[in-house]
């Protein structure tokens, strides 16, 4: 039955052998695609139609497996979401109490789980648990913890960097000076291949500390050429899919490497889905056609200006 077809795909997906193009584990995708509507990316706030029967076969699953890890992740996952979902992605002063009151009943039903998961259980354990410390204000010193333990554990699950690049973000940790030391401790990493990898993935999500296009400064720690050869690096060890690639043209052009964003249009042209920050109206507007400019001289990066 389904139970022991998702116990089989849970011990493959496990071994993080099995990937998409760009580096994206099977695994990710696995947890995704029980947890929530949205299979493809990261969506909390997507409203889930099938969110009684999605319960129902996670609890059935966990009662038909109750010494295994995996049902326990997937429904604490289930709930992260769920929590989310009923809080809303808005700013905190356009949540209700009511909202708020969910999502702390829910987040309490996750932690349920979370009790019986430690981090070295399963990788993406270590990122939930990550999420919900950060959710709950769990104190620096045991988030850390948690981080060191999952990226000794698991260092090509990159989705624990990510995380963890996002709530060193002054928004969730309150602070500025967080984000560059995380740039140097990824570089740090003997495993160069997967320190530069984990610095790529990073390196999206540290792109929104800041406001507007000002990207490479003292609150981000990112500079061009380390993330350029950082993206090179997890090219040649997984491939880019179009999405890495328009975060490389995003990259390029702000930094006015015409040649590099050329080069990375051509890797995307036609599967433009996001641009960041700005929006996909701002690259047609400005961006493109600075990259199919004929002129290769010195240049700032595209004009904004009307």
């Amino acid at each position: 039955g389904y139970p022991d077809e998702l116990n089989a795909t849970a011990k493959i997906a496990l071994t993080l052998k099995h990937r998409l193009r760009g580096g994206e584990s099977e695994l990710e995708i696995f947890y995704r695609g029980l947890a929530q509507a949205d299979c493809l990316y990261d969506n909390l706030c997507a409203v889930d139609e099938n969110f009684d029967l999605r319960l129902r076969r996670l609890q059935e699953w966990q009662e038909h497996e109750p010494g295994s890890i995996a049902p326990l992740v997937a429904l604490m996952r289930f709930w992260h979401v769920a929590a989310w979902a009923a809080r809303g992605c808005g700013f905190i002063k356009d949540v209700t109490p009511a909202q708020l009151q969910e999502f702390g009943e829910r987040l309490g039903t996750e932690m349920g789980y979370a009790r019986q998961i430690k981090p070295e259980d399963d990788p993406e354990a270590t990122r939930l648990l990550l999420e919900l410390g950060r959710d709950v204000n769990l104190p620096r010193p045991q988030v850390d913890a948690i981080f060191a333990a999952g990226r000794k554990h698991f260092p090509t699950y990159f989705p624990i960097y990510t995380t963890y690049a996002n709530m060193v973000q002054e928004k969730w940790s309150g602070s500025r000076d967080l984000a560059v030391p995380y740039r140097p401790s990824l570089l740090s990493d003997p495993d160069r291949d997967t320190a530069e990898v984990a610095y790529s993935f990073s390196s999206v999500i540290l792109l929104y500390a800041t406001e507007d296009d000002d990207v490479y400064n003292a609150v981000t720690g990112l500079d061009w050429p380390t993330v350029r050869h950082a993206f090179a690096t997890r090219e040649r060890v997984y491939g880019l899919a179009p999405r890495d690639w328009i975060a490389v043209c995003y990259f390029a052009a702000v930094a006015g490497d015409r040649a590099a964003a050329r080069d990375a249009f051509a890797h995307f042209a036609g599967q433009m889905t996001y641009w960041p920050k700005r929006g996909s109206h701002d690259f047609y507007l400005y961006v493109l056609p600075w990259i199919m400019a004929r002129n290769n001289g010195p240049t700032d990066g595209p004009s904004h200006e009307p």
